[in-house]
């Protein structure tokens, strides 16, 4: 959504502000994305917010003119181990569905 766009790029811009200006961690310019690795879920809305993210904290004024938009690494949803991934792990399974029967029972 629009709301969603907006507030992953003010979070980019509050981890310029940490990171870049207050703490000095990251450089205030972007020549290049060779340092740099960025991941995501192959979520499409997940997708969107690294971008707004990253173009919170390097807008186009903090790139130079030759920078090279860096690379979104997104796995195939059977090796995702970003987000539960129940799928992949029998055990998590497992304890996903006791929960959720657990839960069933209490409510």
């Amino acid at each position: 959504t629009d709301k969603g766009r907006e507030t992953t790029f003010r979070l980019g811009q509050r981890l310029r502000h940490l990171y870049v200006d207050q703490l000095g961690f990251l450089p205030k310019i972007r020549s290049n994305a060779e340092d740099m690795y960025l991941r995501s879920s192959p979520i499409p809305r997940a997708l969107e917010s690294m971008q707004q993210v990253f173009l919170g904290m390097y807008p186009a004024s903090a790139r130079t003119a030759d920078f090279i938009p860096p690379t979104i690494v997104v796995r195939s949803p059977a090796d995702e181990t970003v987000f539960p991934n129940d799928a992949n792990c029998r055990r998590f399974r497992q304890l996903s569905r006791a929960f959720a029967n657990r839960a069933a029972e209490r409510c």
